[in-house]
């Protein structure tokens, strides 16, 4: 489970549901072993507590692992961006937190294929459909980042590019190949 110093979401600060429902079969257990898996990779961080740790969400939609991961560690600990595609998603996402009074999350609606990942300590991403996956994965090796990531819809959207370091494609600097490339 999460750690001690950590609160467990029992009673869940982004919602609320009958017992049995989908929220809490699966949602809510999912956003729990999430945010645990994100709590080792952030408390490993050698600069944790030091410095606000950046932390970049990729796909993140509307904002359910994000907001609660900006609740759970507080603004003293982290700064997150949520970067998805669905403009209607980041700005649903966006209201949440604005609700939730959360200081400490930024959204951004555009491609992550294109995103500038500089000074990123961690990338997590939830529900990355298909080569989604790789390009998260890709930020965080080229930025040397921390990363939780969970993929899905295995083979989807195979188009998209992915970050690789210059040792990858004999270029200096970053780079990007399609994800069948990356695959190899």
């Amino acid at each position: 489970g999460i750690a001690t110093s950590l609160p467990q979401f029992n009673e869940s600060p982004l919602r609320t549901s009958r017992e049995g429902s989908f929220w809490q079969r699966a949602k809510k257990p999912q956003l729990n072993f999430m945010i645990d898996q994100i709590s080792t990779v952030l408390r490993s961080h050698p600069e944790y507590r030091m410095r606000k740790l950046q932390v970049v969400d990729i796909g993140g939609g509307k904002g359910l692992l994000s907001n609660l991961l900006a609740e759970v560690f507080g603004s003293d600990t982290v700064e997150v961006k949520v970067v998805d595609i669905s403009r209607s998603a980041t700005k649903n996402g966006m209201m949440r937190a604005q609700r939730r009074g959360l200081q400490n999350i930024k959204y951004s609606a555009q491609d992550a294929t294109t995103l500038d990942v500089t000074g990123v300590d961690v990338v997590v991403a939830l529900h990355a459909c298909g080569a989604l996956t790789d390009v998260a994965l890709g930020h965080a090796v080229c930025q040397g980042a921390g990363f939780v990531i969970c993929p899905c819809c295995f083979r989807s959207n195979p188009h998209l590019r992915v970050s690789v370091p210059s040792a990858a494609n004999n270029e200096s600097g970053v780079g990007h190949v399609v994800a069948e490339e990356w695959l190899g």
